[in-house]
């Protein structure tokens, strides 16, 4: 299957014209994945602009699980939920370690960068890929 990048900002107006541009032509995709709950915003508002049915023509994903905005869209927002607290914790033990000069025995990581699981959260803006 085809994928693609594209790249644009960080909020809504943003994530509007993005799918204005990905979602304008005849060979449109049958989700999306944003890089934050704002972007997704932006699609969700175009799609129902364009007439389209989220999540029935297009699925779409967020990233943030952001408070008052992800649950609370039409439809609910499906997205990455950040850990937020354990990231400020792993930040700030490895910030003692190395104020105290201790080399931290830090597990997940991958070339330098400390990895941190991040769960989906399902909601109602994703759904099986159509057919037809």
């Amino acid at each position: 299957e085809q994928q693609h990048v594209y790249t644009t900002g960080w909020d809504i107006d943003e994530g509007y014209r993005a799918a204005a541009s990905v979602l304008g032509g005849r060979d449109r995709p049958t989700a999306i994945v944003c890089s934050n709950d704002r972007v997704a915003t932006g699609v969700l508002l175009y799609a129902a602009a364009a007439g389209l049915r989220v999540p029935q023509d297009l699925s779409v994903v967020g990233y943030d699980d952001q408070q008052n905005l992800a649950a609370n869209l039409v439809p609910a927002l499906t997205t990455v939920a950040l850990p937020h607290a354990e990231i400020g914790a792993a930040a700030m033990s490895m910030l003692l370690d190395a104020v105290e000069g201790i080399t931290p025995a830090v597990e997940n990581t991958e070339a330098g960068n400390l990895l941190m699981p991040c769960r989906i959260i399902p909601r109602a803006s994703t759904a099986a890929v159509p057919t037809g």
